[in-house]
């Protein structure tokens, strides 16, 4: 059973907001913003070094030169799997 004080909380918050008002959505902060446009272009970037990695790789013809450019692409993934957890935690 709910108590008197429960239903007179309960009264006050009707009292508070009533059905035709509109509850203000919650604000969002600038450095979040900030965080996620920087995180999306550094993804965005990542993504286009891949595969202009990938695109070097299969244009070179020595083994040296093939090494060198996966051991980037292998760099870039790395920064790429980084964004990706980085945004995983932040939602």
């Amino acid at each position: 059973m709910a108590s008197v004080q429960d239903l007179e909380a309960f009264e006050a918050g009707v009292k508070l907001v009533q059905d035709d008002e509109e509850v203000p959505p919650p604000r969002v902060s600038a450095h979040r913003i900030v965080m996620n446009v920087f995180i999306l272009i550094l993804f965005n970037l990542t993504l286009i070094a891949a595969i202009v990695g990938f695109y070097l790789y299969t244009q070179s013809n020595s083994g040296k030169d093939q090494q060198k450019v996966l051991n980037g692409v292998y760099c870039v993934g790395a920064i790429a799997l980084f964004v990706v957890l980085y945004q995983m935690g932040e939602n």
